[in-house]
């Protein structure tokens, strides 16, 4: 584990392993490209057509995994605390350092933001690359009561149970990028609920996207079943909750549904209320921020921004 030989090779499959990954960006993205090649212990290759997989390259995560067993066999058994070598120790404590500040960052980073127009409050910040199944309990006025199911669960389809719930939860169809069709327009594999905006608007599948100006937008046909039968069927999608694309769908088609696209799905079960909507995740602060003004200052005479300021109610 101490030997330079194992450094090199390791280093080499770290060059092949950027280099090939950088290259996969074009067609993938860089969020794909992040989860597949560096955040994982191997880069897998699936035949297409098939539901297996076959390992072709190391993953960062091994690569990195080694590289620090390494480093630090190799400083175990050199190690000579004097004053010549107070260099290599440095390095080397700083290369540790890097390798696991790494680590720590990607498996417990969250990212966030919060977005509002002046005069509006919120008490909870949005995640920018997932997104959330939530069942809303808004029946007591005091409080809303939030089940929430992760994307993940939804794309496998089937059923979703959970003892809290008092109905079971079934995922119909899922698109993982969708866009908005007409009840005219061409093409078999399309959304379509019995109830909500669903019964009107309709979703059809779209190819996955890579840029990053642009994202996948999912759907789902969602129905909500209990013990004695259908409750109903939802169609949810981030087209209805996540800007820029909810403010640009109710642009385009805002008029021909009459404020209905910026409204809640709800239905009753059990004298209890209920929403429904996929949407980003959400993390709540025990705290509310109030936008209170907005300001871009330019330069005199030009439209160059100059300053960004906001002035908030904490």
């Amino acid at each position: 584990f101490s030997s330079l030989r194992l450094t090199v090779a390791l280093l080499v499959c770290a060059l092949l392993l950027v280099f090939v990954g950088t290259l996969a960006q074009v067609k993938f993205g860089l969020y794909v490209v992040q989860a597949e090649f560096f955040r994982n212990v191997f880069v897998y290759w699936h035949p297409k057509g098939t539901s297996w997989k076959i390992p072709i390259l190391p993953g960062g995560w091994l690569l990195g995994g080694m590289l620090l067993i390494n480093l630090i066999a190799a400083h175990v058994k050199r190690f000579e605390f004097t004053k010549k070598k107070i260099g290599i120790f440095t390095i080397h404590a700083g290369l540790i350092l890097l390798l696991l500040g790494q680590f720590f960052t990607e498996v417990f980073q969250v990212e966030s933001n919060i977005r509002f127009e002046e005069g509006q409050t919120r008490d909870y910040s949005e995640d920018s690359r997932h997104n959330e199944l939530a069942i809303i309990d808004v029946s007591n006025p005091d409080h809303d009561e939030v089940y929430s199911i992760p994307e993940t669960l939804v794309a496998k389809g089937g059923e979703i149970r959970d003892a809290k719930l008092p109905f079971t939860i079934r995922v119909k169809n899922y698109f993982e990028n969708s866009e908005p069709a007409g009840p005219m327009a061409g093409g078999g594999n399309k959304i379509k609920a019995t109830d909500g905006i669903g019964k009107r608007l309709q979703f059809s599948q779209a190819p996955l996207v890579a840029t990053m100006d642009n994202e996948n937008k999912p759907t789902a046909l969602i129905e909500v079943a209990s013990d004695k039968g259908t409750i109903g069927e939802w169609t949810v999608s981030t087209w209805l909750t996540k800007y820029p694309w909810s403010t640009y769908l109710d642009e385009q088609m805002g008029a021909m549904f009459g404020g209905e696209l910026s409204q809640p799905q709800t239905f009753q079960y059990g004298g209890h209320t209920y929403q429904i909507a996929l949407r980003p995740i959400r993390y709540y602060k025990p705290y509310t921020i109030t936008l209170l003004k907005f300001r871009n200052d330019k330069y005199r005479g030009t439209d160059i921004p100059m300053n960004f300021s906001s002035k908030i109610h904490l």
